[in-house]
């Protein structure tokens, strides 16, 4: 009696042991042996109260809580085999029916307490208690059918599981089994006992150990045989391991870490559980690739590549599965910088041109029932910008016109650096506004303007009526449109109209033929006489006419411009230069002592080493430097004030003679004249004209003759077009003329026959 009521004691604190233990654990499964547990250590106490009592009445009452009792024990183990063995999951109605018998046979096991039909407690004389039964024998009768048929199915639960599990958890479930086993075989002898030594309960205890250790705690040796392997081989990556039943058997440091879990892997266990029923057909793969991100200690996410491996038996068997986390943040990084740099202009941050092109497409699909306007901006001669300030300089131009752009930032703008120093912007019609952008260009210029410098920005805007006009057609107007006020320092905007496309595919025109039709020389040099005062061509300026074989003969109005913008001229200027040399060279073989002078554009010294290419011209053609004169304008030497006036000086020590063309035209002419050496004043036409303050400007020409003549330098009026004006000149000094009074431009061989005349009729 003694030993009954001591196993009977260790029952009860063995299961509250085993609960305790369970609570403290995560996952269903745990929760689902915890509430078992307690169960089942509610019934041991009542158990042992029973054994102990000599209370026949509070016999009966402990013994009728016990059947109801037994019931509900029965369904919470039917639903921990279930969850355990993840069988008969569907069959709801062995369970409901459970439910519906536990709750009446509850009812009559409580009704037992007053009325006794079922059963009743008497105590004998040997003070030891004997059970006697009352009329309502098929609610006992029912009570073991149910009591021993339950046990019975999860037996037969278990040896299915046994016979399609993996070795490795063969003995988990056999455990169990075997302790069902006991429990029926107990249950069995328990109704035939009348006595108060029934030890079910006993082996209901022992159950439960079994139940908490097998369930929760015990893993295979050989699959932690197999995690160990693979742990050794993966030691530097993040490692964690489930069973079967999503329990995590092992998780390294490098996981805890990553996820910030520390001890506690209750929440891995539930996102496993949650992926891998939401992924179970994946899994019959040996290996699937999944990219995830997680934020570590310093806030910064990590890319990480999770391999998943599934462990088999020997067999092929699933019995584990293991998660390695390989990190990829630097490769990650890398090639979502390599992304940006396709997507994106590396200097500004802005979006690149083909990028531009793409979402401005979307953006104007995505908002088609809005108004949009492309504004794009130049930079004028920003090349002038690297070569004064250098490259850091022009760097930061850029970085701050792309500021201002950007400081828009609405969903609805977008923005990019096309190319150099061209910038492009998508703007809604309700965000325009020409003050606004008039007014960060002005402070950008302002910031970076000095007495060296003046830098100019000029916009176009082109307004977009067609969505589906390619994104490059509206960027190409909006420059068009900006290319209008180039050169007018009054104006910062231009609207795109239709005649700026005119314009545009005229230069377009132009563009594409030069190459060709200077291959075919189809460019004529014609010459305009120089003449004395007394009538005498002393030499003639080269002029350039284009020939063309549908137009006839085009003016050089008509397309130098466009060259000199596209910086095409130097070409141009190089193919006239060297037929001024070949020209001289002829006369001098016929000795014919006349000079040809040629024009120096601002792009030829960008473009090419003007003192070399001169100097082998000379070479080449055996001519005098003295017959070939070069004239530049005072806005050429400007670009580069130092540079240019050195070349110039070796030119002249080598025996050319420089003109300086359109005196009077510029700001700084006076000045000019004190800072260069050149050797001919060519004064603008300009001065001849008929004004209001016409005597003013006779004393200002006559001026600049004796002003002249004083530091060395001869002089060649351009554009007399009058007897009067020859007269006039004359009276004032002048030597040297040009003009339609003595001659248009003629070709060469018309110039030579003028030649034969050699003199002009005042």
């Amino acid at each position: 009696m003694f030993i009954v009521r001591g196993i009977n004691i260790l029952g009860c604190v063995l299961l509250g042991i085993c609960a305790d233990r369970a609570r403290r654990k995560n996952g269903e499964l745990a929760k689902s042996v915890w509430v078992y547990e307690m169960a089942a250590c509610a019934c041991a106490i009542l158990s042992t109260m029973y054994i102990y009592t000599s209370n026949p009445q509070v016999a009966t009452v402990l013994k009728s809580l016990l059947m109801a009792g037994v019931d509900w024990l029965l369904l919470l183990l039917m639903a921990f085999t279930q969850r355990y063995t993840e069988q008969f999951k569907e069959v709801r109605f062995i369970r409901n029916a459970m439910i519906v018998y536990a709750s009446l046979d509850t009812l009559f096991a409580l009704a037992n307490i007053w009325s006794k039909q079922i059963f009743y407690v008497e105590i004998t004389a040997d003070a030891q208690k004997q059970i006697y039964y009352g009329s309502w024998q098929y609610v006992r009768m029912m009570h073991s059918i149910y009591t021993v048929g339950i046990i019975a199915i999860m037996l037969l639960t278990y040896c299915i599981v046994i016979l399609k599990t993996s070795r490795f958890y063969r003995i988990r479930y056999t455990m169990i089994g075997l302790a069902f086993l006991l429990d029926g075989i107990a249950a069995v002898f328990a109704v035939r006992i009348r006595g108060e030594y029934n030890l079910s309960f006993v082996f209901f205890s022992i159950t439960s150990v079994f139940i908490y250790y097998f369930s929760l705690c015990y893993v295979p040796n050989e699959l932690l045989q197999k995690t160990f392997a693979l742990l050794i081989q993966e030691s530097n990556s993040g490692i964690i391991c489930f069973d079967n039943l999503g329990r995590c058997i092992y998780c390294n440091d490098v996981v805890k870490e990553l996820c910030q879990i520390g001890e506690d892997l209750g929440t891995i266990e539930r996102q496993y559980r949650k992926w891998y029923t939401g992924n179970k057909e994946d899994f019959v793969q040996s290996s699937i690739i999944y990219h995830t991100a997680y934020g570590g200690k310093e806030g910064k996410d990590r890319k990480f590549e999770i391999v998943v491996t599934q462990l088999h038996d020997e067999k092929d068997v699933v019995v584990g599965v293991c998660f390695t986390f390989y990190d990829r943040t630097k490769e990650q990084e890398k090639l979502e910088y390599e992304q940006y740099r396709a997507t994106h202009d590396s200097l500004t941050g802005m979006l690149n041109k083909e990028q531009f092109y793409e979402e401005t497409y979307q953006l104007l699909h995505k908002y088609s029932d809005e108004s949009f306007y492309i504004l794009y901006t130049n930079i004028e001669s920003f090349k002038f910008v690297n070569d004064i300030f250098g490259i850091a300089k022009g760097d930061e131009i850029l970085c701050r016109q792309a500021a201002s752009m950007e400081s828009y930032g609405t969903e609805k703008v977008l923005c990019a650096r096309i190319q150099g120093d061209h910038f492009a912007m998508c703007i809604p019609e309700s965000e325009f506004s020409t003050e606004r952008i008039s007014d960060a260009i002005q402070k950008i210029e302002e910031e970076f303007t000095s007495n060296v410098f003046h830098l100019r920005i000029y916009a176009g805007v082109y307004e977009v009526g067609d969505i589906e006009e390619p994104i490059s057609i509206m960027c190409d107007k909006a420059n068009i449109a900006g290319g209008t006020i180039k050169n007018n320092y009054q104006k910062r905007i231009a609207f795109y109209n239709t005649v700026q496309l005119i314009q545009s595919l005229k230069e377009k025109s132009i563009i594409g033929e030069f190459e060709c039709a200077l291959n075919k020389e189809e460019f004529a040099m014609f010459l305009q006489p120089q003449v004395d005062a007394k009538g005498q061509v002393q030499g003639a300026e080269a002029l350039v006419r284009w020939i063309h074989p549908e137009k006839g003969v085009v003016a050089p109005g008509r397309f130098m411009d466009t060259l000199e913008k596209t910086g095409l001229v130097y070409k141009l200027d190089k193919y006239m230069w060297e037929k001024a040399a070949q020209k001289l060279k002829e006369w001098k073989q016929k000795e014919i002592p006349y000079y040809i002078s040629v024009n120096i554009s601002t792009k030829d010294f960008f473009f090419l080493d003007i003192y070399e290419t001169f100097v082998q011209l000379i070479e080449q053609y055996e001519i005098e430097p003295e017959r070939l004169k070069l004239e530049i304008t005072e806005t050429t030497l400007m670009s580069d004030f130092k540079e240019n006036m050195k070349i110039l000086g070796k030119l002249q020590a080598y025996g050319f003679q420089i003109e300086i063309d359109d005196f009077g035209s510029g700001y700084s002419s006076l000045n000019m004249l004190r800072n260069i050496k050149a050797n001919v004043l060519k004064i603008d036409r300009d001065f001849l004209v008929a004004t209001e303050n016409e005597v003013r400007d006779q004393d200002i020409l006559q001026s600049i003759v004796v002003l002249a003549e004083k530091i060395g330098m001869s002089v060649i009026v351009e554009g007399v077009e009058t007897k009067k004006q020859l007269e006039m000149l004359i009276g004032m000094g002048c030597r040297l003329f040009q003009g339609y009074y003595f001659s248009k431009p003629l070709s060469v061989e018309k110039f030579e026959e003028f030649l034969n005349s050699n003199q002009c009729e005042f």
